[in-house]
């Protein structure tokens, strides 16, 4: 069992540095036990839960097939073919 005499007495007996390191390592110790406090645990948002996020890409999913992006590509070959090719980059001399 601690002596809280005998530990005051070795407290005192260590240089002023230790003793402020001691007195953070205690303060440390009553943060790290002390309870935290009990609040009610706030409820997500919709789109933070996983059936939530499946909803939102479905919907986002459903307005890109709705806006058809690539309704003006009649030959996706070629329209493949013409956004691989090498462009000259601005601010660059070759």
């Amino acid at each position: 069992m601690i002596q809280p005499e005998q530990l005051q007495k070795d407290i005192a007996a260590l240089p002023e540095t230790a003793q402020v390191l001691v007195a953070d390592f205690v303060a440390f110790l009553k943060q790290r036990y002390t309870p935290a406090p009990t609040s009610p645990v706030p409820t997500p948002p919709i789109a933070d839960t996983e059936q939530g996020r499946a909803d939102k890409l479905a919907g986002l999913l459903g307005q890109l097939a709705e806006a058809n992006p690539f309704q003006a590509v009649t030959d996706p070959v070629a329209w493949q073919q013409q956004q691989r090719a090498d462009r000259p980059l601005p601010s660059r001399d070759l």
